[in-house]
């Protein structure tokens, strides 16, 4: 999304007022219904939105892992995601 863009969005227009709101130089927010979800970032400047973004990637993430190993309410989920899943979770079974 271009910068003009950006700064249009509705979600991040309301990202940007929640950060202002509670006196905060970034937030990522997480809105969801049912199989659908929705992740914004929004930082007071490149730095810390390039932080919040990163944050939201691996919000995004998790919520795909969630879905992908039946958590939620997603039914379905790209290959690729449930093979993620199942590597990080063999891992966390192990110790690792």
């Amino acid at each position: 999304m271009g910068t003009e863009n950006w700064r249009k969005d509705p979600d991040v227009q309301a990202a940007r007022r929640l950060a202002q709101e509670r006196g905060k130089s970034a937030v990522v927010v997480l809105a969801f219904h049912q199989c659908e979800y929705s992740i914004t970032s929004y930082g007071r400047n490149k730095r810390l939105c390039d932080i919040a973004n990163a944050i939201a990637d691996v919000m995004a993430r998790e919520v795909e892992v969630r879905a992908a190993i039946g958590v939620g309410p997603w039914e379905e989920m790209s290959e690729a995601s449930v093979q993620w899943a199942k590597t990080r979770n063999k891992g966390a079974n192990n110790g690792q």
